[in-house]
C-alpha cells in the first residue's frame, strides 16, 4: 500500500499517513461543510491563476427550475468578481458519476440567469446577510480585490456572459467522468474536477488534500486561433516557452492575468452601453459584442499584441468589407485588416503590432486600452445595426 510522510517541525520523526476512503459520516454533505468552513481547501489559484483565494458565500444556494428549486452545494466568488459554483459528488454510484457534470452545467446555465440584484435579494432574504452590498463586503479589505464598483460589474458581467467557475468536488476522479470534462474542457468550458484525497495517520488523525491529477495537460493543448485560422493565444506551453530562467508557469500566468487586471481596471469606453472586458483565458481577455458579433478578444502572444473580433459564423458579415476604409478612418488605424475570412460570411477583423515596437507594459496598455475603445466605437454600432435588420 502506497503511504505518505508527515514529518515533524525538525523534519525528522515521521509519521505514515495511508489513503482511505471517504466513510460513514463523511458524506456529500460533509464534505461541502468542509469547503464552506475551510475554502483555502480550494486551489483556486491553480484553477484560475492569479485569482486569489476562495471565498465562499453560501451553502444550499436556491435555484429556479419549472416552478420549484434545485440547490448549489456551494456559491462562491473570486476577488475579482468571477462566480464560482462548486458541488460536491461521492463516486459510489456509477450513475452519479455520468449525471453530475451535466447537473452542474443545468445549474450554470440557470445561475446565469440572475442579475446581481437577484443574488443579493436572495444572501439577504434567503441567508440573513446584510448591508447595501453583501457579496462585495465578503471581498472587501482582500489585499488586491476589485473595488466595489469594479466588483459588481464583473459580477454582473460574468452572470450576462456565463463566464462561470464551475468545480467537481469528489473523493476521485473516475475515467469517464475526466473524459466528459475534458471534451468540455476541449470547448472553452471553465470546468474543473477537483479530486479531495483523504488520508489518516495511526492516532485516527485525517488530512485532506486537494489534488487537480490532470487539468494542466489540456491546458497545453488548446490554442485559440482567428477567422483565418492562425494560432494567436496558447492557453498554456511548457515553463520553458512561457517564462525565462528561474520562473514557472504559474509565475507567469499570474503576471499575465495581473497585466489584464490592469487593462480592465483601466480601459474606459466612450460608447455607454458597453461592459467592461472580462478574462478569457491566459493572456487574453474578451470585450463584448451584440450579434451577430460575439466578443473582441485581446491578447498578448509570444511577441505580438492586438485585437480580433469573434463573430456567430452562421451570420453572413461579407457586407463589412465594404465599409473597411471607413472603418480604417473612423478608428485612425491604418492597419485594421478587414477582409473575408475562409469560412462563408466570416469577415477578419483584426489588428496586431509587435511587442518590440509598442514598447514597455505601460506603453502596451496604453496602446491596448486605446486601441480598445477605436474599435468598439467603430465596430459596436455596426453590429447592433445588422442585428436589428
Amino acid at each position: 500500500m502506497t503511504s505518505s510522510l508527515l514529518l515533524d517541525a525538525a523534519l525528522e520523526t515521521a509519521t505514515y499517513l495511508e489513503r482511505v476512503d471517504l466513510r460513514s459520516g463523511m458524506n456529500e454533505h460533509w464534505l461541502r461543510d468542509k469547503i464552506f468552513e475551510y475554502p483555502r481547501i480550494i486551489p483556486l489559484n491553480r484553477i484560475d491563476p492569479g485569482a486569489g483565494d476562495f471565498i465562499s458565500v453560501c451553502r444550499e444556494f436556491p435555484l429556479s427550475k419549472y416552478g420549484s428549486s434545485v440547490f448549489v452545494d456551494v456559491f462562491g466568488v473570486t476577488r475579482h468578481g468571477r462566480p464560482v459554483l462548486i458541488e460536491c459528488k461521492l463516486w459510489r454510484n456509477p450513475q452519479a458519476r455520468r449525471e453530475v457534470i451535466a447537473q452542474l452545467l443545468e445549474y450554470a446555465s440557470l445561475f446565469r440567469r440572475l442579475s446581481y440584484s437577484d443574488l443579493t435579494a436572495t444572501l439577504k432574504s434567503r441567508f440573513g446577510m446584510t448591508g447595501q452590498n453583501p457579496l462585495y463586503d465578503l471581498v472587501a479589505g482582500i489585499p488586491d480585490a476589485a473595488t466595489e464598483e469594479e466588483f459588481t460589474d464583473r459580477v454582473a458581467s460574468s452572470l450576462a456572459r456565463g463566464d462561470i467557475e464551475l468545480i467537481i468536488a469528489g473523493d476521485g476522479i473516475r475515467e469517464d467522468t475526466a473524459a466528459i470534462a475534458e471534451h468540455l474542457l476541449d470547448r472553452g468550458a471553465r470546468l474543473t474536477l477537483l479530486e479531495l484525497q483523504v488520508w489518516k495517520d495511526s492516532n485516527g488523525q485525517h488530512l485532506l488534500v486537494p489534488h487537480i491529477p490532470f487539468r494542466t495537460e489540456i491546458l497545453r493543448q488548446r490554442v485559440l486561433v482567428d477567422a483565418q485560422d492562425r494560432p494567436l493565444v496558447t492557453e498554456d506551453v511548457s515553463e520553458e516557452e512561457v517564462g525565462p530562467p528561474g520562473t514557472n508557469g504559474s509565475d507567469v500566468r499570474s503576471a499575465n492575468r495581473s497585466f489584464w487586471d490592469r487593462f480592465i481596471s483601466t480601459v474606459r469606453f466612450d460608447h455607454p452601453d458597453q461592459t467592461k472586458p472580462t478574462h478569457g483565458g491566459n493572456n487574453w481577455v474578451r470585450i463584448s459584442m451584440p450579434r451577430p458579433g460575439r466578443w473582441l478578444t485581446g491578447y498578448r502572444y509570444q511577441d505580438s499584441l492586438g485585437f480580433y473580433l469573434v463573430q456567430d459564423d452562421s451570420v453572413d458579415l461579407h457586407g463589412l468589407i465594404e465599409e473597411a476604409n471607413a472603418l480604417k478612418n473612423e478608428t485612425g488605424l491604418s492597419d485594421l485588416r478587414v477582409e473575408a475570412g475562409k469560412k462563408p460570411g466570416v469577415v477578419t477583423i483584426a489588428i496586431s503590432r509587435p511587442i518590440a515596437e509598442v514598447g514597455n507594459e505601460e506603453a502596451q496598455l496604453r496602446w491596448l486600452t486605446d486601441t480598445a475603445n477605436r474599435l468598439v466605437n467603430s465596430v459596436r454600432p455596426r453590429l447592433a445595426h445588422r442585428s436589428s435588420n
